[in-house]
């Protein structure tokens, strides 16, 4: 039955009036419609995050729906230190948990370029059970909270592979499962197990435009390598033909096999002999594995830097040391080998009084087992972290023992020498002829002045004996000649008494 209403509707519509006005109707839907197909795709909102539940398998040890989460920070790079903050409600957690907090975020790629790094976390499932929503809240700011974001989104959670084999020693890789959260500096009781930071005190220092290469079962050293060689052979110029880094050539070089599963303990030896072989102006230095502030000294003057964590070979992209004398870098790798698609940079964060990383199912409570230093030799100069100032109070290295592959150093704060900068929050890739300050001070009777023209080769491990940089001498002496070319005007020392 039809109400009055409807028949009036009808009359206008069937009348000469009625008509235009429909007319005038549709033209104006076709417009809107016409005008919304115009209207330029909109650029993706920044800063988000997308998750990730992980299927983990190491070595044929598998665990689909792991309790391991996955956040993929995408982020317009600033020319500061931005710290993430991030909190999860999923799981049985029944509560929202401060899962990330205060961790340091640096811009690799520079300021205002898009780019991404990840985060690892726990997603509160039991194993094996599918975790596909989740509630979160996120800050990215230039200043560390207080207080946990509160929850404010809702997103899907996808899953995918993190697969990785041994890669050197033939030693399979040991799956832990993740910590009850992810922490940086806070002004609360951190939670159990919690990995514990600070606001960035020294460096930070990061790599621009380091490729990462997919790499197959096995593979993480040759490509770290060849990851490294390419980005050395771009930044500096050196000229090395192409075909002497590739992934092939640096299986050759490393000595891989796959019948081995990997290479051996003592790759980076065959490595040197590769490089000197081929003339290729790198040098190559293995560092104490317990020396943490190398990694970081490394990469602040330039230098590229592969470190051994748990059968694991990564490439350090980002370091930077934090207030309460932890240490946070960026490792980039292929997190899921023989597949496309799993080529990360992910942040974890070497805790000093555990001797342990946290942040990763690939580090997760695993120790260092090498780190090696690669250098340009010759003319060009590495480039050091910005108002490089040695410490006024450094110690010397004391006899370390050959780490172990199974059990962490007692105490990693213990073995540090002198740091490499003063605090700073802006990043650098630009290349000055600023000496990057020593760690090491020779016992011989001559000081090297640095100049702006080195000319001579470094080496690949520094000489002499270490010894106290004096306490009232805050001059900075030359770096060890494994991080930068070492000048030759000597100056002749004190008078003894």
């Amino acid at each position: 039955m039809h109400t009055p209403t409807d028949r009036i509707r009808v009359r206008l519509l069937q009348s000469s009036t009625g008509k235009k006005r429909a007319a005038l109707l549709l033209l104006v839907s076709l417009g809107a419609i016409g005008a919304e197909r115009r209207k330029p795709t909109p650029v993706e909102q920044l800063p988000r995050v997308t998750f990730d539940q992980l299927d983990v398998e190491f070595d044929g040890d598998r665990h689909d729906k792991s309790q391991w989460g996955e956040a993929t920070l995408r982020f317009v790079g600033s020319d500061k230190v931005l710290y993430f903050n991030l909190t999860v409600l999923s799981g049985r957690s029944g509560s929202p948990v401060w899962r990330i907090q205060n961790v340091p975020v640096l811009s690799r790629e520079g300021p205002n370029v898009r780019q991404t790094t990840t985060f690892h976390f726990n997603l509160a499932n039991d194993p094996g059970e599918r975790v596909a929503h989740l509630e979160y809240g996120f800050e990215l700011t230039e200043a560390t909270l207080t207080a946990m974001p509160e929850l404010q989104l809702r997103s899907h959670v996808d899953r995918r592979d993190y697969d990785i084999d041994t890669g050197y020693g033939g030693i399979p890789i040991v799956f832990t499962p993740p910590p009850d959260a992810f922490v940086g500096e806070s002004a609360l009781a951190p939670p159990p197990e919690a990995l514990v930071g600070a606001a960035v005190a020294e460096g930070p220092c990061t790599h621009k435009k380091f490729p990462n290469i997919e790499v197959g079962k096995d593979e993480c050293v040759p490509g770290g390598v060849s990851n490294s060689l390419n980005w050395l052979n771009e930044k500096y110029g050196l000229g090395i033909n192409a075909n002497d880094i590739t992934l092939e050539a640096m299986k050759t070089a490393t000595g891989w096999k796959k019948e081995n599963k990997g290479t051996g303990l003592f790759w980076s030896e065959k490595k040197k002999q590769y490089l000197e072989a081929h003339q290729i102006p790198v040098s190559t230095e293995e560092v104490d594995a317990f020396r943490i502030n190398r990694i970081l000294e490394a990469v602040c003057a330039g230098c590229d830097v592969e470190i051994g964590i748990g059968e694991h070979c990564v490439a350090v992209t980002g370091a930077k040391k934090l207030e309460n004398g932890n240490y946070s870098f960026d490792f980039t790798h292929d997190s899921d080998q023989g597949k496309k698609g799993g080529t990360i940079t992910e942040t974890a964060t070497w805790d000093a009084a555990l001797g342990q990383f946290q942040g990763g199912p690939d580090v997760q409570n695993k120790t260092v087992e090498f780190i090696v230093v690669e250098c340009p030799s010759g003319t060009p100069t590495p480039t050091p972290t910005p108002s490089d100032t040695p410490s006024n109070t450094p110690t010397p290295r004391p006899a370390t023992p050959t780490p172990s592959r199974t059990t962490p150093p007692p105490s990693a704060t213990n073995t540090f020498t002198a740091t490499p900068s003063s605090p700073t929050s802006t990043a650098t890739d630009t290349p000055t002829n600023t000496p990057v300050p020593p760690t090491l001070t020779p016992t011989n009777t001559a000081t090297n002045t640095p100049s702006d023209t080195p000319t001579s080769t470094p080496t690949d491990t520094p000489t002499g004996t270490a010894t106290p940089t004096p306490t009232n001498t805050p001059t900075p002496t030359p770096p060890p000649s494994s991080l930068a070319p070492t000048p030759n005007t000597p100056t002749p020392a004190p008078p003894s008494h």
